[in-house]
């Protein structure tokens, strides 16, 4: 429950250990969680604007190269393009932030450790049940992240009007976030009113003089 680099990876189990059935392995999913495609996916986008579409996290090479801010800019479409893309992955960290916490209060009860610092005096086994401190400190990075991801869309949504950045998907957000966790979103600002002429509902067709041939009543 804490760095591994206190308590670095044990070596693998021997082959009597596993012969006499002193350990067992952790099953292992077929397919990752959605939570984790997702960060990926938002780690692989931001990566690939900023350092080019031909980097991979999983790369052993050397740092990536930093692209200039005019090229980010163009390969974003614009800076309303860059401001939305940006936004999007905002909230994408914002709703695993959300979601964590309340996976870890859904199965807290089924959560065990065996560090050795808090094990409970007396009791019989290795592993044990976390503590509520063990508990609040899974929770509370998520927590930070929250307050980060909300500061840095209501920042990015406060400039929409002045960049022409798109509001509509953040209105439904925040009707969504509304809904599903009970939580406020960053205000999006109103949108500056059109006034209705001839360019938004187009050229009056003035009425035909005489009916056409063919033509029905």
């Amino acid at each position: 429950m804490d760095d591994p680099r206190i308590r670095p990876r044990l070596p693998r189990p021997s082959y009597e250990m596993m012969r006499r059935g002193q350990i067992s392995r952790m099953p292992r999913g077929t397919a990752p969680h959605p939570a984790v495609e997702i960060t990926h996916a938002s780690v692989l986008r931001a990566g690939r604007l900023l350092f080019g579409a031909d980097w991979d996290p999983d790369s052993a090479s050397g740092p990536p190269r930093t692209r200039p801010a005019p090229e980010i800019v163009a390969d974003a479409g614009g800076v309303a393009e860059l401001a939305q893309t940006v936004y999007r992955l905002t909230v994408a960290d914002w709703r695993i932030a959300v979601a964590a916490p309340q996976a870890v209060t859904a199965i807290e009860h089924r959560l065990l450790t065996d560090a050795p610092e808090h094990h409970p005096v007396g009791h019989p086994y290795r592993f044990y049940q976390l503590h509520d401190h063990q508990l609040d400190r899974l929770r509370a990075p998520f927590q930070q992240v929250c307050a980060a991801q909300q500061a840095a869309a209501q920042s990015l949504l406060s400039t929409a009007p002045a960049i022409g950045m798109d509001t509509s998907r953040a209105v439904l957000d925040a009707a969504a976030h509304r809904h599903i966790t009970a939580r406020a979103w960053a205000p999006v600002p109103a949108a500056a009113p059109t006034a209705r002429g001839v360019i938004e509902r187009g050229p009056a067709m003035p009425a035909p003089a005489t009916l056409g041939r063919g033509a029905r009543l």
